[in-house]
């Protein structure tokens, strides 16, 4: 911020309260912000509303929430908001309809062409596969002569 001034603290109650209105009706995202950066946040907006003397009416809750957003958007331009972190991602599930438990507890491929294997397998297991099925090479004439 430009100055040291607390916007937010010069805010009425209702004022308070339509922010926290705007923030879980249209940015939750918002939430996801550390404490110190969501004050910040609510600062500059109101840094903003107050300086360009918006109008803040409870009984036209639209108008105040878009006038909110307006606040936000000259924050954003002006290089003073901190946008949230992406949400986690969910954790991430392969499927293949050949994947099947097998005796023992584990998981493999049960009836799955070796194409299919090679295209759905974990690449752990194709590496595994392909070093055992993989033909033997003959020595070369130059490795013949080192094992003689």
């Amino acid at each position: 911020m430009s100055d040291e001034t607390n916007y937010y603290e010069l805010c009425t109650a209702d004022q308070k309260a339509i922010i926290s209105t705007w923030i879980d009706s249209r940015h939750p995202d918002y939430r996801r912000l550390n404490h110190d950066d969501l004050v910040r946040n609510i600062n500059e907006a109101a840094k903003t509303y107050i300086d360009n003397q918006w109008s803040f009416d409870p009984d036209n809750l639209e108008q105040t929430m878009n006038n909110i957003e307006a606040a936000c958007a000259v924050a954003k331009l002006d290089g003073r908001w901190v946008e949230p972190p992406p949400p986690a991602a969910p954790p991430m599930t392969l499927y293949s309809p050949n994947l099947k438990p097998l005796d023992g507890g584990r998981v493999g491929y049960h009836g799955a062409s070796e194409e299919e294997f090679l295209r759905t397998a974990p690449l752990k297991e194709v590496e595994n596969y392909l070093k055992g099925n993989a033909p033997q090479r003959k020595p070369n004439i130059f490795e013949e002569g080192v094992n003689r």
